[in-house]
C-alpha cells in the first residue's frame, strides 16, 4: 500500500513544533506578588476607625481622617504604576518588582507600628509610592506567555486580586488588636502595637512574593509589543517591473508601468 506522507514528512516534525505548554511556574509566581499587593491594599479598612480614634482624633474629625488614611494608597498608585512601569521597561521587571515587594512589605510593617497619624499616613504614602507592580506584574504576565495563552493568565491575575480583596479585610479584623480577645498578649508588643499583627501578616506575604522571584524566568529585555506575532508583517519589496518601469519611454513607459501593477494592492 502507497503511502500517503509526502516527501520530507517526518511525524516527529509536528512533535517537535508543538505548542510549549503553559508557564505555570512564572505565572503562579506572579499570582503571588499580586496577591500580596491586594491584602496590603484592602486589609486595613476593618481596622482603619479604630486605628485613627486610638490615635486621639477628635471624634467628630475621625470619620475625615479615616478617608485620608484609607484613600492615599491608592491615590498615589495611580502616578505609581506608570513611573514603575516605564522604569521596568528600561531597568527589566525582575528588579521592579523586587524593590516593590520589599518597599511594599517595610512600608505596612511601619504601618502596623506607628503610634501617630502622621506617621500612620507617611507609612500608608510610602507603600503607594514605592511600588507599581499591579502593571509591572501585568507587563511580566504578558512577557512570558504567548499570546493565545495571554487571556488565561490575566484572568488568574483578576481572579488572585479579587481572592486578596475578599481576604485583606478579614485578615485586618481577625488579627487586629489581639490583646482584647486573647488575654495571653497582654502587656506585650502585640498589646502596644495592636495592628502590628495583620500588618505583619501581610508583609509576610510581599516577603515571600520577594522571594519567589529569584525562580521567575523572564525573557531578556521583554516587552508585550517585542513578541514576533505582535509585529505586523513587512511589505515585499518592490521589483523594478512594479516600481513603473522607471521614467523611460514618456507616457508609453508610465502606461506600461501602470499596467504592471496590481489594482488590488493600490486599492488596499
Amino acid at each position: 500500500m502507497p503511502s500517503t506522507c509526502a516527501a520530507g514528512d517526518d511525524p516527529s516534525e509536528g512533535a517537535a513544533e508543538a505548542d510549549p505548554p503553559f508557564p505555570w511556574r512564572a505565572v503562579l509566581i506572579l499570582l503571588l506578588v499580586r496577591l500580596g499587593d491586594g491584602l496590603v491594599s484592602v486589609m486595613l479598612y476593618p481596622m482603619l476607625p479604630f486605628m485613627v480614634a486610638g490615635f486621639g482624633v477628635p471624634p467628630s474629625s475621625v470619620g475625615m481622617w479615616v478617608g485620608v488614611l484609607g484613600t492615599s494608597y491608592n491615590l498615589l498608585q495611580i502616578p505609581a504604576n506608570v513611573a514603575w512601569g516605564r522604569a521596568s521597561d528600561r531597568f527589566g521587571r525582575r528588579p521592579v518588582m523586587l524593590l516593590g515587594q520589599l518597599s511594599l512589605a517595610a512600608a505596612t510593617l511601619a504601618l502596623g507600628v506607628s503610634r501617630s497619624l502622621p506617621f500612620a499616613i507617611g507609612a500608608r504614602c510610602l507603600s503607594g509610592a514605592l511600588h507599581g507592580n499591579l502593571s509591572v506584574a501585568a507587563a511580566a504576565a504578558c512577557d512570558v506567555t504567548r499570546p493565545a495563552e495571554r487571556a488565561r493568565a490575566f484572568s488568574l491575575l483578576g481572579l488572585v486580586f479579587s481572592l486578596a480583596f475578599g481576604l485583606g479585610p478579614l485578615l485586618g479584623a481577625l488579627l487586629s488588636r489581639p490583646a482584647a480577645w486573647d488575654p495571653a498578649v497582654r502587656k506585650s508588643p502585640l498589646d502596644t502595637y495592636p495592628y502590628l499583627l495583620p500588618c505583619a501578616a501581610a508583609s509576610a506575604v510581599c516577603m515571600c512574593g520577594a522571594v519567589s522571584l529569584a525562580w521567575l524566568e523572564l525573557p531578556p529585555r521583554a516587552t508585550c509589543s517585542s513578541s514576533p506575532s505582535a509585529q505586523p508583517p513587512s511589505p515585499a519589496p518592490l521589483t523594478p517591473a512594479e516600481g513603473g518601469g522607471g521614467g523611460g519611454g514618456g507616457g508609453g513607459g508610465g502606461g506600461a508601468g501602470g499596467d504592471a501593477l496590481d489594482p488590488c494592492a493600490l486599492s488596499v
